[in-house]
């Protein structure tokens, strides 16, 4: 595969997943921030006209206590009140031409817009108003009794009303009192004109309006109806015409603003789309080159080239995914390499297995010839002749027990028959293979046995098998003159009587050989290696330098990783080896510890 007929559309799609989140974030961002601005600004805009509104609100009861204030001051004054004490007086025409400018007085003093004064049953006395002002012949005021009612019960009333020239008045009745008795009612009042409503204007900087009924009958501007507004009911008796106040605030400078805010987000939002681009081209380039690298190297392996080396250091998941890459491609070549000596080891099995088979098949052969020239079975050769045959026959069927073992080098293939075993079991089992295995060599038997017995929860055959293995590689590799150590001991068996726990038996068996090449103690454990030259074979098997079929380790491990043990090397500082069969000891009662009186006692043998 070329790696230039790849199509790389990686990067564009990468471009287009990066830019879309971008764009989607940019438009909702500013979407959001428009509305929520929006929002804010006429939350912030309601909260101030609200405050206003209360401001003015305060404002007006501060006039109204203002207007109480001062026609309280003109109701106690003895100069106004003693003439409505006289009685009889007020039907008198040289009174009512007094008591006129008495109140004409007291209404410049007090510089009121509106003033009446009314006796007990309500009857109009005196009514004055500035001169600039006197332009009806009615008295309006005078109309509306509700605010009178309330004065003549003896409490001072507040009230808005509209006059007959269409202006609000703001009004404040009060009771006179004279010798302890109630002798009228004052009115005082006040225009609340477009000067006032400025006054109010410039204290809440809103525009300020006084609706009648619902219509707006003064205010500050004739714009008002344009923008945010809030109102509130005034204090007035009449529930039928309620009179309001209405501030309002124009909304020109806050729609300015968010227009050119607007503009502001959109300006950003291109400002980001660009960041977000060149942004994007980077993520690309630092996603696709090691894509890219990756791709090209998938081909170069598919095509058996020359490997190229991955360098991807982006410090993310893409630099693990090529040192991944890069360890398993390293991996495939090493099972490539495996695959090659597992054929080769198949081929020097196979010679093994033939030069092993023939050995015996020739001497059956021969030993067949000494019986045919035998004259009777008495013949020295024929006793002979059956001799031969029989050690062949014997070394046939150990070559077919060992090729028949394979299948023990899969650990979760080997059925256990699981016993107590003690250590002088192990020792005397051991000790037999010994004698059967050394015969014709000139080495030393050296066993160490443990200081009380020990026990084992294991297959006793399979466990002889494991450890014979190891005494047979050991008298193979030594040479004549050497030593076999064989020693049987545990962990400390103090602390695990203490703890309560098992101690691990170990089995060890050194030799003073000729040990393993260090190139080969990582492969020694491998089902058919053998470190000794296939064509240097002897078919003997207790011959120095001798060589197997390349399965006593790897089925020794297996039956020690069947038992929950493990079987380690390491080499002997003074040369040979060291091999040692680890597994869990068993703790038994005494009762059984009367085996080890039985052992027989061991120590050197040549």
């Amino acid at each position: 595969m070329n790696t230039n007929t790849v199509p790389r559309k990686l990067p564009n799609k990468i471009l287009l997943l990066t830019l879309l989140p971008i764009l989607v974030g940019i438009g909702t961002s500013v979407a959001l921030v428009d509305r929520e601005v929006h929002q804010l600004t006429a939350s912030e805009t309601q909260i101030q006209l609200q405050s206003a509104r209360d401001l003015a609100i305060e404002f007006l009861e501060a006039r109204s206590e203002a207007l109480l204030a001062e026609a309280w001051v003109v109701a106690r004054d003895p100069k106004f009140f003693a003439l409505l004490a006289t009685p009889g007086v007020q039907d008198d025409e040289f009174f009512r031409t007094t008591f006129d400018d008495i109140t004409a007085q007291f209404g410049h003093v007090v510089a009121s817009d509106w003033i009446e004064v009314v006796d007990p049953r309500g009857k109009i006395l005196a009514t004055w108003r500035p001169i600039e002002q006197r332009n009806s012949a009615e008295h309006p005021l005078s109309s509306y009794v509700r605010d009178l009612r309330v004065a003549l019960s003896g409490q001072p009333a507040s009230d808005f009303r509209e006059d007959g020239e269409g202006n609000v008045v703001q009004v404040a009745t009060v009771p006179v009192f004279a010798a302890n008795r109630q002798v009228g009612a004052l009115r005082h009042g006040r225009i609340v004109d477009p000067s006032f409503l400025i006054r109010i204007r410039d204290l809440t900087r809103c525009e300020v309006a006084i609706l009648v009924d619902g219509k707006i009958h003064t205010a500050t501007t004739n714009e008002i109806e344009h923008g945010r507004n809030v109102t509130a009911r005034l204090t007035n008796l009449d529930p039928v015409k309620p009179f309001t106040v209405g501030l309002y605030r124009s909304t020109e400078a806050s729609e300015a603003f968010m227009s050119h805010l607007r503009q502001s987000l959109v300006i950003i939002g291109l400002l980001a789309l660009v960041a977000g681009l060149v942004l994007a081209r980077q993520i690309v380039r630092h996603l696709s080159d090691p894509v890219d690298q990756l791709v090209d190297a998938a081909a170069r392996l598919e095509q058996g080239k020359e490997d190229l080396p991955i360098a991807i250091h982006t410090g993310d998941e893409l630099e693990y995914l090529g040192r991944r890459f890069d360890e398993m491609r390293t991996a495939l070549h090493r099972q490539i390499r495996s695959l090659k000596e597992l054929d080769h080891m198949k081929s020097t099995f196979l010679t093994i297995a033939s030069h092993e088979l023939r050995t015996p098949i020739t001497v059956i052969s021969g030993n067949l010839d000494l019986l045919e020239v035998a004259e009777s079975p008495d013949d020295p050769m024929y006793q002979e002749g059956v001799d031969g045959v029989r050690r062949g026959l014997d070394r046939v069927r150990d070559v077919l027990t060992r090729i028949s073992e394979m299948s023990m080098i899969d650990s979760k293939a080997i059925e256990l028959s699981m016993r107590d075993v003690s250590s002088t079991e192990i020792l005397g089992d051991l000790r037999r293979e010994w004698d059967r295995l050394s015969k014709g060599r000139k080495l030393e038997w050296v066993v160490v046995p443990p200081e009380e017995t020990l026990w084992v929860r294991a297959d006793g055959e399979r466990l002889r098998q494991a450890a014979t293995n190891l005494i047979h590689n050991a008298i193979r590799f030594t040479p004549d003159g050497g030593t076999v150590r064989l020693t049987v001991e545990s962990s400390d068996i103090g602390e695990s009587h203490k703890s309560g726990k098992s101690p691990t038996v170990r089995i060890c068996v050194e030799d003073t050989g000729i040990g393993v090449a260090p190139d080969d103690t990582d492969r020694i454990f491998e089902a058919f290696y053998e470190s000794a030259d296939v064509m240097q074979h002897s078919s003997g098997d207790q011959t120095f330098g001798s060589s197997g079929l390349g399965l006593g380790l790897a089925i020794s491990r297996s039956i020690l990783e069947a038992h929950g043990g493990a079987v380690q090397y390491e080499p002997r500082p003074e040369g040979g080896s060291r091999f040692t069969l680890e597994l869990p000891g068993r703790r038994v009662a005494a009762s059984r510890q009367e085996h080890s009186d039985d052992a027989a006692p061991f120590g050197r043998a040549a």
